[in-house]
């Protein structure tokens, strides 16, 4: 696998982060173990992820920085409709939908704790 577009990398970890955050500041209710073992077990995953595709485990802060000004809308913008995605790209593409399903499942469950 080539080396994915560091922009394209960058925006979907810094959304992911962002939603790590802004999810993780629930406080945790007694029995509430397994649901924190299932957000351990999500995040590693996507650690994971990234240590397969040679990336650092986590995004610098500068790259999570620039992504509060920037959302998911903004990074379609610059893709361009109706070329053929060369394989690198949906290399990361499919990487960028596992580590938001990630993402989105560590936040419901999150909120499934309380705040």
């Amino acid at each position: 696998m080539t080396s994915p577009p560091s922009a394209i990398v960058g925006l979907v970890l810094g959304v992911v982060i962002a939603g790590v955050i802004a999810c993780g500041s629930a406080q945790h209710t007694d029995g509430g173990a397994s649901k924190r073992g299932e957000i351990t077990a999500l995040w590693t995953q996507i650690r994971d992820w990234r240590r397969e595709a040679r990336m650092d485990l986590d995004p610098s802060t500068q790259t999570v920085f620039q992504l509060e000004r920037h959302t998911v809308k903004d990074a379609a913008r610059v893709c361009s409709e109706g070329h053929k995605v060369p394989p690198s790209c949906d290399d990361v593409c499919n990487l960028a939908d596992a580590i938001c399903d990630n993402a989105e499942a560590i936040c419901t469950i999150a909120g499934e704790l309380g705040k």
